[in-house]
């Protein structure tokens, strides 16, 4: 973990103790059996610094069909001897750099401590092994000179260059987000920007890099949500009168905060007493909402570091390295944490991204069997992922094994893609019998499994053909006439391209329903 001018996980989640190896994999053999979950998304601060994440790359692939991490420190990718090789083997193909500073002077300034070098040895490879895509993220502080951005320029065309040098079809995403000045960062005694023409003339700047290059660029958001977000976060106590005012002002956040939001709040905390003070710079006195979360040498050790991000003093990682007397570690035993943290390497590791390699290979090659089960009228609006989270999770509670056997159900009938996949509109409630298909590793023991198991979950059948040629569905219509019921069918239909003839059957007539 480091410690990052702007990060407050870094600063206020510290310190941090990995998960022992052996619990994350039992923890994740119980989140399959309990979610039905095919796919494993690991998110952590810094997944790729832990001891063991080679095993874990294995392992985990050998109880998931696909996996996946977000995020990783871009010094231990660099660094850490075939680590990248590793993770392309497991099958990675999009790549997150969280680069941060679009200058090397700005990185200084987020205390990146990254090395040039790292950073360059990162592009090259995955430039040149087929990355489908690079995520590049930077952070916009209002900081920004001509001078960072002329940098930043040249950084895409190097980008463009290696491209073009290695004929890689990888597309290149840049992301940029405001900075927000947390409390409990290094940053909280800057003076804030709430300048929206200078940063968005910065954004624009680096969206014409971009173009020019080849790349896409996006906004994470916008000043106006970077400004409230900076607000709430500063202001504190003083906020709370507006706070309990914002129902009746008729503002919500859902998705993203209204431009007419954030000029509400400005107007408010124009009048607050304490305004230019907070607005400005602070000094060392300076003690956020709170403060006393903390201690005094926490507080120290904030002000010097922002002593040295403005004066664009970079910091070395201590992470498996040297101690550089920061004042971060609050202990003896925080600092053994991080200098002496190291990170396992596989003995064989040509032997191991073979294995791996192979792993991933034979999840591509998994055959399926069809089968059949009952959908309850409880699911009829459920989405068709949580239906398949259902009937996973009833085959692995009637027999816990099948987890190791059965790697990810898709539902084969009436969804997007699949056969009828348009007959039913997405949103019409469906229940009854319906049609899946279960991949695992071995087509006989799955059907053997699955028909052992048909006594137990009532409808669940195995079928020899994948898809049906024909189907009987039963519509159920409320609060509509008789007279009206044919027109109302026949529209639908239509506009589901499906074709028809439409009657009444004298069983029908006689008890006044349609079919």
């Amino acid at each position: 973990m480091g410690y990052c001018s702007f990060c407050l996980e870094g600063w206020d989640r510290s310190p941090y103790a990995e998960a022992e190896f052996d619990a994350l994999i039992a923890k994740a053999k119980e989140l399959k059996r309990n979610s039905g979950a095919s796919d494993l998304d690991i998110l952590s601060f810094n997944f790729n610094t832990h001891s063991r994440i080679f095993d874990l790359l294995l392992e985990l692939n050998k109880i998931f069909r696909r996996v996946s991490f977000m995020s990783q420190r871009l010094d231990i990718l660099a660094g850490t001897e075939g680590l990248m090789e590793a993770e392309l083997a497991g099958g990675k193909r999009s790549f997150t750099l969280g680069i941060e500073g679009i200058s090397k002077g700005l990185r200084s300034y987020y205390r990146k401590g990254l090395d040039e070098e790292d950073l360059g040895k990162c592009l090259d490879f995955c430039l040149r092994r087929g990355v489908r895509e690079l995520k590049l993220f930077f952070i916009i502080s209002g900081r920004e000179s001509p001078e960072d951005l002329e940098e930043f320029d040249s950084l895409m065309k190097g980008i463009e260059g290696r491209k073009a040098a290695s004929g890689s079809g990888t597309n290149v995403l840049v992301s940029a987000g405001f900075l927000v000045r947390l409390p409990f960062t290094p940053l909280q005694y800057e003076a804030p920007s709430f300048d929206a023409g200078r940063l968005v003339g910065i954004a624009d700047r680096m969206r014409d890099s971009c173009t020019a290059t080849g790349a896409e660029f996006r906004l994470a958001g916008s000043p106006e949500e970077c400004f409230a977000d900076q607000t709430l976060s500063l202001f504190g106590g003083s906020l709370m009168p507006y706070l309990l005012r914002i129902p009746s002002l008729g503002f919500v956040y859902d998705g993203s905060l209204s431009r007419k939001a954030w000029e509400s709040l400005e107007r408010y905390i124009s009048a607050l007493p304490d305004l230019p003070m907070l607005l400005g710079a602070k000094t060392r006195d300076f003690r956020p909402p709170l403060a006393f979360i903390v201690n005094e040498d926490r507080h120290a050790a904030l002000w010097s570091h922002y002593e040295a991000a403005i004066g664009f003093k970079d910091r070395a990682s201590c992470f498996g390295g040297r101690c550089s007397a920061c004042g971060a570690c609050v202990d003896g035993k925080e600092r053994e944490g991080m200098t002496g943290h190291r990170i396992a390497s596989p003995r064989q590791r040509s032997g191991y991204l073979r294995d791996l390699a192979a792993v991933i290979l034979e999840k591509g090659r998994f055959a399926s069997i069809s089968i059949e089960a009952a959908i309850p009228e409880e699911l009829a609006f459920a989405e068709p992922a949580y239906r398949v989270s259902w009937l996973s999770r009833r085959i692995f509670a009637a027999y816990e094994a099948a987890s190791f056997m059965v790697f990810e159900i898709k539902e084969s009938i009436f969804v997007p893609g699949s056969v009828f996949g348009t007959t039913i509109p997405h949103g019409t409630g469906r229940f009854g019998i319906s049609r899946f298909s279960v991949f695992g590793p071995s087509r006989e023991r799955l059907a053997a499994l699955l028909s052992r198991l048909g006594a137990q979950i009532p409808g669940l059948k195995v079928l020899e053909a994948p898809a049906p040629l024909e189907v009987d569905l039963g519509i159920r219509l409320q609060g509509i006439n008789l007279e009206s019921l044919g027109k109302v069918l026949g529209s639908w239909l239509e506009a589901n391209r499906v074709a028809f003839t439409i009657g009444a059957s004298r069983a029908s007539r006689e008890a006044k329903e349609w079919n």
